[in-house]
């Protein structure tokens, strides 16, 4: 009897373990999804507001040039498809934490896809005089899901754009390893506080 209870109460123990490492895992889970919605709301609440007040500007009457006007509704174009490709960014981040898309892995270019994304942002960096500097082997090929790779790299080089200045470079190299290939994007912004 003494060694059953002993035995039970050591997987009881191990049980106890196992459930608290668990709530500490959810607990870090929770924090970052609230960082996640903080950083989310504030990216989504600026061009919100510049809109906003482009069209209060427009609808009351207070802009008369022509060009001006024009110039204002473009931006306000830019506005909502920066809060789009935010939303939409968002949305396939929720479909891939649940689990919900399938990656599916096969040889390709890296520079492509690189190229692929470059070009895709390539409306913000000539717009803001910023150069893409590549250094990434042309024949270098990996084993990966390239739409998402793709995806990917695209957001990088976009919040690379939108946190540096103008006439500035942004770079993307790699760096290869037996166990995987690490992508750099390198910007020359002011930075994340730690």
């Amino acid at each position: 009897l003494g060694t059953s209870l002993n035995q039970l109460y050591a997987r009881l123990g191990e049980n106890c373990r196992a459930l608290e490492s668990a709530n500490r895992s959810l607990e870090k889970e929770n924090k970052r999804q609230e960082v996640f919605m903080r950083a989310s709301s504030h990216q989504l609440k600026t061009p919100l507001a510049s809109l906003t007040v482009f069209l209060d500007l427009l609808y009351d009457g207070r802009v008369p040039d022509v060009d001006k006007q024009k110039q204002m509704l473009l931006e306000s174009k830019n506005q909502v498809s920066r809060m789009e490709w935010m939303v939409l960014s968002m949305l396939k981040l929720a479909r891939i934490e649940a689990g919900a898309i399938q990656f599916e892995k096969h040889p390709c270019s890296l520079y492509a896809i690189v190229a692929q994304a470059k070009e895709s942002v390539a409306y913000l960096t000539e717009k803001r005089g910023q150069q893409i500097d590549v250094q990434i082997d042309e024949k270098q090929m990996l084993v990966c899901d390239g739409d998402w790779l793709t995806e990917a790299i695209i957001n990088l080089l976009k919040n690379a754009s939108d946190y540096s200045g103008e006439q500035t470079t942004i770079h993307i190299w790699t760096e290869d390893n037996p166990m995987y290939t690490r992508i750099y994007v390198k910007d020359e912004g002011c930075g994340i506080a730690e």
